[in-house]
């Protein structure tokens, strides 16, 4: 009789080990794959960052140098603009000058 609560005993333990390994196999699964998909997801976003980053690279030298060329064709024009051009265009020298802030009178229709 004793003998067999013990084989029951050790049938039992041994059923309850076996559930054991299968929940720790399916944790150790699943976390694999949880980490798996987080480790494809960080690669992907430093991937498209750093293609993001050439881009605006590319398009801030561009911006760059269209900056350039408008400012090297801004004096070319300055240089060109004298005394002599300005009364030539009807350009006079303001005496009473007054300046308006825009951000004040913006919305206001007086």
């Amino acid at each position: 009789m004793n003998r067999i609560k013990k084989n029951k005993k050790i049938h039992n333990t041994a059923v309850l080990v076996r559930v054991l390994q299968y929940r720790l196999i399916l944790i150790f699964f699943f976390t694999f794959l949880a980490l798996l998909s987080l480790y494809i997801y960080f690669l992907a976003t430093a991937i498209f960052s750093t293609v993001s980053y050439k881009q605006y690279k590319v398009q801030i030298g561009a911006l760059n140098s269209r900056v350039a060329d408008l400012e090297t064709q801004f004096l070319k024009q300055t240089e060109q603009l004298n005394i002599l051009s300005a009364k030539e265009y009807d350009l006079v020298v303001i005496s009473n000058k007054k300046f308006v802030n825009r951000t004040i009178h913006i919305g206001r229709a007086d």
